[in-house]
């Protein structure tokens, strides 16, 4: 791994932090209309080719997909809800096929733990944040989806306290948004935590990727 695929790759991150970062301004503001939507969708996006520069990351296509099916999400969810929760559903699927390809051999017996009793937990907690009964089976189902993919990435060969902990901080974005919609939590308390948490969970999780299969490519572990 050279220092030129660092230095190409570099400006990707950059700039991705940059459009995530600020985002948080940005949806607050009643004038930038779809550009706040395309501001919304490019800090994830840039992650993008930020990850494929690197060479040594196996299974790039189902990374591409992963992480283009999240931006996308991103976009049409200002657009319409079903939309934008059926992409993050099949960008949690990417997810699934690419952290089990990259699983822990051997698995530990608390990563096992975990891996059981996290969807067990969210699908409870879902339970009782859901807004109302009829809204259940949806938002259950991508509740299902998100902890398989976050117990899916704890349980993966990457660092578990920079990837495993983004997928838990994405799927407490997601549990945060619904106690908003759910009314147990205000919209003001929630805007400034649902955004981030998700943005910062995303990027840990891209980071730690290229971090653990650096070190391999380089014979440091």
């Amino acid at each position: 791994m050279s220092d030129r695929d660092l230095a190409h790759a570099r400006p990707w991150l950059l700039a991705s932090l940059f459009f995530g970062i600020t985002y948080v301004l940005v949806e607050r503001s009643a004038t930038l209309g779809v550009f706040a939507i395309l501001w919304k969708g490019a800090g994830v996006g840039l992650l993008l080719p930020y990850l494929l520069r690197w060479r040594v990351l196996d299974a790039r296509w189902l990374l591409a997909a992963m992480f283009t099916l999240y931006a996308l999400a991103d976009v049409a969810l200002e657009i319409d809800l079903v939309w934008g929760a059926f992409l993050f559903i099949c960008g949690h699927i990417a997810a699934l096929a690419y952290f089990w390809r990259n699983r822990r051999r051997p698995a530990e017996p608390s990563q096992m733990a975990l891996a059981i009793v996290l969807p067990l937990a969210a699908l409870t907690i879902g339970w009782f944040l859901a807004p109302m009964a009829a809204d259940r089976p949806g938002l259950l189902l991508y509740i299902f989806f998100v902890s398989l993919m976050s117990a899916s990435a704890w349980c993966s060969r990457f660092p578990r306290y920079r990837t495993g902990v983004g997928a838990i901080l994405f799927l407490a974005s997601d549990l945060i948004l619904l106690a908003r919609e759910g009314g147990l939590l205000s919209d003001n308390i929630a805007g400034w935590l649902v955004w981030p948490l998700y943005y910062v969970g995303v990027f840990m999780m891209a980071t730690g990727i290229v971090q653990r299969s650096r070190a391999e490519a380089s014979g440091r572990v």
